[in-house]
C-alpha cells in the first residue's frame, strides 16, 4: 500500500574536555502516510491487525583512542495511527538495534610503559654492549613491541547492516473516517568519560537509512469462546499500579495523580506476577465527560517462547499525550480502566490542571 524513499539520520558527539562527563545525541526520521476510507477492507467486528514492513540500513564507528570510556548506541522504531484531527488511536515499537563498546584503560604510557622499558633494555644492551642478549631477551622484547605497535595501531571499531523489520498492532477501526499513519525510526547515542580521561580525536557517530516499504491490513474475526472442563484457573497477581509521567528502566518516575497541561504525558504503569500464559492487557482512558479517548491492547507473551515456565515479574504500561494534544484542551478529572483478557480489573482516576 505504501512505498517511499529513504531519509537518512546521522549524528554523533565530539569530546576533547579533560573532564568526567556524559555527553548523547538524539535524531529521529518520520514518514507519514494518509489512510483513506476506501482503503480500508470490511471487517464484520471492526478489528484489524495492522502491519508495518520497515527496511533499514545502518553504519556506524566508536571512538578509540583516548582513555576510559564507554559508548552505546541504539535504533528504535515507533509505529502510530491517529485520527486526521491528531486522537491516537494504537501504537507500537520494537528497538531494533543495540550495540555498545567500551575501553577502561590507563594513560598509553601507563599501560605499555614495562613494554617500552624492556624494547629500550634490549636495544641498549646490543648496541653499547652491556651485558649479553640472549634468544629469550629477542623474544620478549619482540612480543613487547608487538604489544606497543597494536595499541598505537588501534583503529575505531566500525558496524554496518541491514534488515526489514515488521511491527504488528490490533486497532478497531471505522470505515467512514480517513486516519493518519505515522512511522517514526529513532536513535540515540551516549558517550561517558571517567575523571582521568584524555581528549580523543575523534567521535562516535550512526547513520541510518529507513524506508517504509508497505502498510497491510487484515481483518480480526470476532474470537470464538472455548470452554474446557477440569482447567484450573490462570493465576496471575496484581504486585503494583500507579500512574506517573514516564517510564524509566521499566519503573515508574515520578509517581502522581495530578498532572498539568504542560506535562508530556500521563503514563499508566502495571506490575503482574506469576505469569504462566500468554495475556492480552487493556487500557480503556476516557475524558472527564465520560467520552472514550483512547483504547490500547498490550500482548503479554507466553513465557514458553522465552524459553521460560512463567515471568516472576512483568511490566506493562500505557500512556496519552497531553502537552500539545486534545488533553491540554480538557482539564479535569480523567479515567482509565484497565481490563486483563476482556475482564475488567481496576480503574485509575488522575486530574489534569490547567
Amino acid at each position: 500500500m505504501l512505498a517511499d524513499s529513504g531519509e537518512k539520520l546521522a549524528y554523533g558527539r565530539r569530546k576533547r574536555e579533560r573532564r568526567r562527563g556524559e555527553a548523547s545525541a538524539v535524531a529521529a526520521i518520520l514518514h507519514g502516510y494518509t489512510l483513506k476510507p476506501y482503503q480500508i477492507p470490511p471487517s464484520p467486528t471492526g478489528l484489524y491487525e495492522v502491519t508495518f514492513r520497515y527496511k533499514y540500513n545502518y553504519k556506524g564507528r566508536f571512538t578509540t583512542r583516548g582513555s576510559r570510556y564507554s559508548v552505546a548506541m541504539s535504533l528504535s522504531l515507533v509505529a502510530s495511527l491517529t485520527t486526521l484531527d491528531g486522537r491516537p488511536v494504537c501504537n507500537c515499537s520494537k528497538v531494533i538495534l543495540s550495540v555498545g563498546y567500551g575501553k577502561k584503560s590507563k594513560e598509553f604510557l601507563k599501560r605499555h610503559g614495562k613494554d617500552l622499558a624492556t624494547v629500550v633494555e634490549v636495544i641498549l644492551r646490543a648496541v653499547m654492549g652491556y651485558g649479553t642478549v640472549g634468544v629469550t631477551d629477542v623474544i620478549s622484547a619482540l612480543k613487547a613491541l608487538w604489544e606497543v605497535i597494536k595499541a598505537l595501531s588501534t583503529k575505531r571499531p566500525r558496524f554496518s547492516g541491514s534488515d526489514v523489520v515488521e511491527l504488528s498492532m490490533r486497532c478497531k477501526l471505522s470505515r467512514s473516517k480517513g486516519y493518519r499513519v505515522f512511522t517514526i525510526l529513532g536513535g540515540v547515542v551516549n558517550a561517558y568519560a571517567s575523571v582521568t580521561a584524555v581528549p580523543n580525536r575523534g567521535y562516535s557517530k550512526l547513520e541510518a537509512v529507513g524506508e517504509l516499504l508497505e502498510i497491510n491490513l487484515k481483518p480480526v474475526k470476532a474470537p470464538v469462546s472455548k470452554v474446557k472442563v477440569g482447567v484450573k484457573p490462570v493465576k496471575i497477581r496484581l504486585l503494583d499500579h500507579t500512574m506517573c509521567k514516564d517510564i524509566r528502566a521499566y519503573r515508574p518516575v515520578m509517581r502522581t495523580y495530578t498532572f498539568k497541561v504542560s506535562d508530556a504525558k500521563a503514563v499508566s504503569w502495571i506490575k503482574w506476577g506469576d505469569v504462566s500464559e500468554g495475556h492480552n492487557v487493556t487500557w480503556v482512558w476516557f475524558t472527564p465527560k465520560g467520552e472514550e479517548y483512547f483504547k490500547y491492547t498490550y500482548l503479554i507473551p507466553p513465557p514458553r517462547t522465552r524459553g521460560l515456565k512463567y515471568y516472576r515479574e512483568y511490566v506493562t504500561w500505557c500512556y496519552i499525550l497531553i502537552r500539545g494534544y486534545l488533553p491540554s484542551q480538557i482539564p479535569g478529572r480523567w479515567t482509565v480502566k484497565i481490563y486483563l483478557d476482556g475482564s475488567f480489573i481496576f480503574m485509575e482516576t488522575f486530574e489534569i490542571t490547567a
